[in-house]
């Protein structure tokens, strides 16, 4: 149930950018926090939490934002060897599109 709430909490960032006649919303895939989980292991035994793209350990998080840059809506966060489209997939990537349509 816990990601039916942030979905909501999505929908609701939509919302308010449009009520705020915002021209568009970006999508910042793969925004990289770093962080020192080193412990959990993939499957194929690699560092869960180390990005090859970034070279470093940490949190992937997707994150929505206005024009400006300023985030409007940030996504849980995901292993930084989670691939960008993989966890923007998960829990962000279609969700403009409804919005968008009412235009």
């Amino acid at each position: 149930m816990k990601a039916a709430a942030q979905a909501a909490e999505l929908h609701e960032a939509l919302a308010k950018a449009q009520d705020d006649h915002l021209s568009y919303v970006t999508l910042e895939r793969g925004t990289l926090i770093p962080t020192d989980r080193v412990a959990k292991r993939t499957e194929a035994g690699n560092h869960a939490w180390y990005s090859g793209k970034h070279k470093r350990f940490g949190d992937n998080v997707q994150v929505i934002a206005d024009p400006n840059g300023f985030p409007l809506w940030t996504s849980p966060v995901e292993p930084g060897s989670a691939h960008d489209i993989t966890a923007a997939r998960a829990h962000c990537w279609g969700a403009p599109y409804p919005i968008a349509a009412k235009g």
